[in-house]
């Protein structure tokens, strides 16, 4: 008997077909994936970059919309500098001699740095500013924990009378009672707190007097 044959053809395989070229397909694709996610990732990091930018921009003209009504230098309506101002010796009634230097001193460095009046030091300021110390106080506001008895922080006030005249005409423009105060830390040596609370009271006092000054509606 004539055995029947079965003839089949063998057609080539694709590149990337079978078993083998589906498992390098599977691996082309799998290598692919972390650069599509790279450009998903890019491209929400540009837009987080670009939002930035635009909320940036807008947070940039809102504070400028909001400073539209600021403006430095006098809060008075005055020209920079326009007018001098003298500052004479205070009158001291307090039991510290020195508080009037260190007031005298803090209120021109006040005074400059404001700089609403130029500072005159030769007599020809346009406006006088003197004024009285009138009284220094201190009062205790707690005690040492290991001595009831013993203060440990104390606050001083000190009380001053601000005159300003007008040198051409005399005029009187400012004169009313300023304080100051300040909290002092005691220690040990009460005289040496003491001490050192001078130029502080001095420089708090000098901070009002110049707001007073600069200011007035005159």
């Amino acid at each position: 008997m004539c055995s029947s044959r079965i003839l089949t053809r063998s057609w080539p395989r694709r590149p990337g077909t079978g078993s083998r070229g589906s498992r390098s397909g599977s691996r082309n694709r799998a290598a692919s994936r972390p650069a599509v996610r790279a450009n998903r990732t890019e491209t929400k990091s540009s837009r987080g970059w670009s939002l930035g930018i635009l909320l940036a921009a807008l947070l940039g003209a809102a504070g400028l919309t909001g400073c539209a009504g600021y403006a430095l230098g006098p809060t008075n309506h005055r020209v920079s500098g326009e007018r001098s101002v003298q500052v004479n010796p205070f009158r001291n009634t307090t039991i510290e001699p020195r508080l009037t230097a260190e007031v005298g001193n803090a209120l021109r460095k006040a005074l400059q740095q404001d700089g609403t009046f130029r500072l005159e030091t030769r007599d020809e300021g346009d406006i006088l500013v003197t004024g009285t110390l009138v009284k220094l106080d201190r009062s205790y506001l707690s005690l040492n924990p290991q001595d009831v008895i013993s203060p440990r922080d104390y606050r001083v006030s000190l009380t001053a009378r601000i005159v300003a005249t007008e040198r051409g005409t005399g005029k009187v423009l400012v004169d009313r009672e300023v304080v100051g105060y300040t909290t002092v830390r005691v220690g040990s040596d009460v005289n040496s707190a003491e001490i050192r609370s001078i130029p502080l009271i001095a420089e708090v006092l000098a901070r009002r007097a110049t707001s007073v000054l600069v200011d007035g509606d005159w």
